[in-house]
């Protein structure tokens, strides 16, 4: 099975209280024909059944959607404290199906399989105001 980037936006940097997006990108399906199991051949099919966000900061998420970038972003998440650099990534679960090569029934596996995508730098920093008066 694949494993996924997590997309960030904003990437690098983000703040304190504010949406950071998060993404992934996989393919639908992942489809392999004559596949030889034990002597016969297959046909096999993994779709990812779910998406688990984990956010760097302790939180986790567990989504059925990779996600969209801006300005269709389906996946977001407040982070609470600045100053540090969280570290955040995604695992892909995949449920797979099969079916011996000359039949048309499709079988589900019982197993799913975890599949952890590496993670990614994001400094969480902390923005605020400050009254100046334009005289020197």
């Amino acid at each position: 099975m694949k494993r996924a980037d997590v997309g960030v936006q904003p990437e690098g940097r983000t703040l304190v209280g504010l949406p950071t997006i998060f993404f992934t990108r996989v393919s639908d399906e992942s489809r392999w024909e004559d596949v030889r199991v034990a002597g016969e051949e297959i046909d096999f099919i993994a779709t990812p059944e779910k998406y688990i966000w984990h956010f760097g900061d302790g939180i986790e998420l567990t989504t059925t959607d990779p996600g969209k970038p801006y300005p269709n972003q389906t996946v977001t998440h407040k982070y609470m404290d600045s100053g540090a650099t969280v570290r955040p990534s995604v695992t892909v679960v995949w449920a797979g199906k099969y079916r011996h090569h000359d039949e048309t029934v499709w079988r589900e596996v019982p197993d799913h399989v975890e599949a952890d995508g590496p993670t990614v730098a994001l400094e969480v920093a902390s923005a605020g105001s400050e009254l100046v008066s334009g005289e020197s």
